[in-house]
Formats: structure tokens, sequence, C-alpha cells
């Protein structure tokens, strides 16, 4: 996970995602969607842009990743999803 000055790229098992900030429309929680994608996706965040869905998972990150991508995407209002 790489938090730029322009856009937030994660790197996933299968591919690499890059997203500009600015395409960014809101990020949901997993349990937002209810069940089943609530119980499959436990955890994950859900990254909405004007064109796709990106699923975030931060299981395998540090507590200071999670930190910044709560501060980054979570807590502020233009990325609240929920």
């Amino acid at each position: 996970m790489v938090f730029g000055e322009d856009s937030f790229r994660y790197d996933g098992w299968f591919r690499t995602i890059r997203i500009p900030y600015a395409g960014i429309q809101r990020v949901v929680r997993a349990e937002a969607f209810g069940y089943p994608i609530d119980r499959l996706r436990a955890g994950n965040h859900c990254i909405v842009t004007n064109h796709a869905k990106y699923w975030v998972g931060l299981a395998w990150f540090s507590p200071q990743a999670n930190r910044t991508f709560a501060e980054r995407f979570i807590r502020k209002k233009p990325y609240v999803g929920i």
C-alpha cells in the first residue's frame, strides 16, 4: 500500500491498482453490504470510483498502514461512505 501525492496504490495478490484521489467517490466497509458479502469480505473496504469498485484488504498490513488508510479515507468527509 502506497499513499502518493495524487494517487493510492495497492499491491494485491493478483494485480496492482492505482487510484487517483480525485476519482474516489467513497470508501465503504464490507459490513455495510450485508450478507453474504460481509461474510466473504470481512474486514475489507470497497473503494468506489466513477468507473469501478476495488476491494482492499488491510489484514496483511502494519497497524501504521491501517491508521494511515483510516486517516486518508475513512475519517475525511469527502471519502466517508457509510
